[in-house]
């Protein structure tokens, strides 16, 4: 399945052993040279990784107990790469010839792969944009 970060933004995280939310997903982090989902940020410190992710729907994420979450700090990837980089959103896009080309407003993530596929980026000043450009992640 494919899903733009701002249909993913937001969600509700569940676990298979209570009924209820146990969470909601505020932020993602990716690998910058690979583009691969290292974790997704549920609340403000804890995090869920891919490999714990059991089920992905449109209407939220599916893991199997509250013990999968770890804390932000104890993933060793994103302290690696560092936590600025691994953070894509609003990141500045720039051409080949170095030029700025806008900023990451939206991006496409497989949820089979957990990888970004597309990258949306645009130019703005408070609520109005333009040179909005949609680019494989690759480029």
């Amino acid at each position: 399945m494919r899903l733009t970060w701002s249909q993913v933004s937001g969600l509700p995280l569940y676990c298979f052993e209570k009924e209820r939310p146990i969470g909601r997903i505020n932020a993602a982090f990716f690998n910058p040279e690979t583009g691969a989902l290292i974790a997704l940020l549920i609340g403000y410190a804890k995090v869920v990784v891919p490999p714990d992710i059991e089920k992905w729907t449109r209407d939220g994420i599916w893991i199997g107990n509250e013990d999968e979450l770890c804390d932000l700090a104890d993933i060793l990837r994103i302290r690696e790469f560092g936590f600025k980089r691994c953070y894509l959103l609003g990141k500045k896009v720039l051409a080949e010839k170095g030029n700025a080309v806008g900023r990451v407003k939206d991006f496409t993530i497989d949820t089979q792969s957990g990888t970004i596929l597309n990258i949306e980026s645009a130019k703005g000043f408070f609520f109005l944009t333009w040179n909005r450009r949609i680019f494989p992640y690759t480029d």
